[in-house]
């Protein structure tokens, strides 16, 4: 039974893509439940998709993440057609349709095979909406040419190398939210938000079970009676039983993750604070919320416990979240510890054993030359920090200065941060 449903399903979805037109009809390939939060915003302000119906297939490697964006859809379905997940055949047949119907396709995942199979095809018909973390990333990814990239990050609208490829649109909010707390917020509450970076071998499981462990004791201190954690859709059945353990030592709860946290927050109209860890959360949340209001409590990882072939990449995503956040309200968790960017660069071991002053001489010149053409932005956990004596500084651990040299000089807004 389960085969017949799932064969009728494919012819139906067939018949849809044979049926389907340029004029009316868009294909999406999405990859994260907050994208059909974006397609709305789409549809809203951009004239492009005013008409348009979004026949949309599902690429989540999970049920849960799968189950999660069909939920998301359910809330569009006046111009969101979710035709569930996409298998090799049905991709074939949607190649075929599209090098001769060159019917237009929003994709969810740049960097991906099918992206740039698609975009090799006709690159003219294609282009791109925001996945999150990636999206910090794509000017050192990026290799061809597509239409439009659709984003919620303006840090990264004003880069030459990605104007060079393509045009960055960014998605607008109808009324943006400053991230606050005021009088609504529920002080008793507070949501751990999951990360699946053990899942991504980022970092370790036991460095990500202390973060847990110890961000509920910081928590406890500032006096949230009820805290629950709210898993990611990737996260591990094996790993979330652990942190069921740590949470019910103190008291506290875990959640079957039914919808994205975006649609939990929202549809349960909630109002209280949430620890995202470096999460695009903290970006699509304000995308969603509508009376409500959020406090965020963003806490980052110490760079040196980040695998070694991530730490460039995770040190400009993690920077680039904290564009909105003071100093004092980033937390980092830091020999065992968690305390704020503040204190961290009035901590003696900083600048001698955290980060070392840089004798390069490509990137000392080159970031000396952009200090005194360009703004910098303050440190906020980018791979470069120059102090007040304009020396130059960077993780004591990093030794790949070819590679680090070759990403200042395609984005340095993204890569130095100053006192």
């Amino acid at each position: 039974m389960p085969r017949l449903n799932s064969l009728i399903k494919f012819l139906e979805n067939i018949l849809i893509l044979l049926r389907a037109n340029k004029k009316k009809h868009l294909i999406v390939f999405g990859y994260s439940a907050f994208q059909g939060n974006l397609i709305s915003k789409l549809k809203l302000n951009i004239i492009e998709f005013k008409n348009k119906q979004f026949l949309l297939f599902d690429f989540n490697r999970t049920k849960v993440g799968r189950d999660q964006f069909k939920n998301s859809c359910e809330e569009y379905s006046e111009f969101i057609n979710y035709l569930g997940e996409i298998n090799i055949l049905t991709f074939l047949i949607v190649l075929i349709i599209y090098s001769l119907k060159r019917i237009n396709i929003l994709h969810g995942n740049y960097n991906s095979f099918s992206f740039k199979l698609l975009s090799f095809i006709g690159s003219k018909n294609i282009s791109a909406l925001d996945d999150g973390s990636n999206t910090l990333l794509m000017p050192f990814r990026i290799k061809r040419k597509f239409k439009n990239f659709y984003t919620i990050f303006p840090s990264i609208l004003d880069n030459q190398r990605l104007k060079s490829f393509l045009n960055v649109i960014k998605i607008e909010q109808e009324s943006l939210k400053k991230i606050f707390i005021n009088n609504k917020i529920d002080k008793d509450k507070v949501f751990i938000c999951g990360s699946a970076d053990c899942e991504e071998n980022l970092i370790s499981e036991k460095h990500y079970l202390n973060l847990i462990n110890l961000s509920i004791k910081y928590l406890r201190k500032q006096k949230f009676n009820e805290i629950i954690y709210y898993p990611h859709r990737r996260e591990s059945p094996d790993k979330q039983k652990k942190i069921s353990y740590l949470l019910k030592k103190s008291s506290s709860k875990i959640l079957f993750p039914k919808l994205s946290f975006d649609d939990f927050y929202v549809r349960n109209n909630l109002n209280c604070s949430v620890v995202s860890l470096t999460s695009t959360l903290e970006k699509s949340l304000n995308y969603k919320l509508i009376g409500n209001t959020v406090n965020f409590i963003p806490i980052r990882y110490d760079l040196n416990r980040i695998a070694e072939n991530y730490i460039l990449e995770y040190s400009i995503i993690s920077s680039s979240l904290s564009f909105d956040f003071s100093r004092d309200e980033i937390l980092i968790f830091f020999k065992n510890k968690i305390i704020n960017f503040n204190q961290l660069l009035e901590s003696p071991s900083f600048k001698n054993k955290h980060f070392i002053e840089i004798r390069n001489p490509n990137i000392v010149n080159f970031v000396k030359k952009y200090y005194k053409n360009y703004p910098i932005k303050e440190w906020k956990g980018q791979m470069i920090y120059m102090d007040f004596s304009k020396k130059i500084y960077t993780l004591h651990s990093w030794k790949n200065f070819e590679k680090l040299y070759h990403f200042l000089q395609i984005a340095p807004d993204l890569m130095i941060g100053k006192y």
